[in-house]
């Protein structure tokens, strides 16, 4: 995993630059004024809309210098691609694309839900970006992706909320599988303690693998392989400057 950190850093500030729209402050904490103290150790629910996008005219975006984009982007090239090279299949993934559409609606899925709960209380919602790798024979809910992305190099992103006690642990959950607390989700580490599959056959909020139960085309068919990005290569990589 190390061999790709700079990859994961350079998709991790994409996928920062497309979170331009988003549901207010869902998933930060309430002024003073605000109805924020605990009812018998949990969080009061409230009555609030959610907004449908937050303005961030006032907030500053720093960005990243082109040059430097490219130099750690070269760097991966050169030192780390060489070694990830695929037995029988070449070279392997060295940039993924995701329409903004697709993000977009994840980023609203993850608010929305959250939003809904009408729980009184900042959670400092964020976004993970997990390395992974497709595996030899594409199957299951895997068997509408292009063959040639197996054994290839991916992402999958999983939603995450601060821990109240400790601001440097944030810890993955599903909004969808929330757990019995109405107000604090339950972690990820939690549900797989139960198994490796613990919702069975359901899926979860999670970005990447397979979300075409709440993506779709436009004609409004379900998309299963559209969301899993473009894969360079074994996609071509005109269109690519870094």
């Amino acid at each position: 995993m190390k061999k790709l950190l700079i990859f994961s850093n350079i998709l991790t500030l994409a996928v920062m630059m497309f979170m331009s729209c988003q549901k207010s402050n869902v998933g930060e904490s309430y002024s003073p004024g605000s109805q924020s103290a605990k009812t018998g150790g949990s969080y009061a629910t409230v009555n609030r809309d959610c907004p449908d996008c937050y303005d961030h005219t006032n907030t500053p975006f720093e960005g990243v210098n082109a040059g430097t984009a490219w130099q750690i982007s070269n760097n991966y090239k050169l030192y780390n691609l060489p070694q990830l090279e695929i037995d029988g299949v070449g070279q392997d993934a060295n940039s993924i694309w995701f329409s903004l559409e697709s993000l977009k609606n994840f980023i609203w899925q993850l608010e929305e839900e959250v939003c809904k709960r009408r729980c009184d209380k900042g959670m400092s919602l964020g976004v993970r970006v997990y390395y992974a790798r497709y595996p030899e024979v594409l199957t299951n809910d895997l068997a509408d992706l292009d063959p040639a992305f197996a054994q290839r190099h991916t992402l999958f992103m999983v939603p995450t909320f601060q821990d109240e006690a400790n601001s440097q642990v944030h810890w993955d959950f599903d909004p969808w599988h929330w757990g019995t607390d109405p107000c604090t989700p339950k972690p990820m580490s939690d549900w797989f303690r139960l198994g490796n599959k613990p919702f069975g056959d359901e899926n979860s909020l999670i970005f990447s693998i397979d979300e075409s139960q709440y993506f779709m085309t436009g004609g409004g068919v379900l998309s299963a392989a559209m969301n899993h990005g473009d894969l360079v290569p074994p996609y071509p990589s005109q269109g690519t400057g870094y």
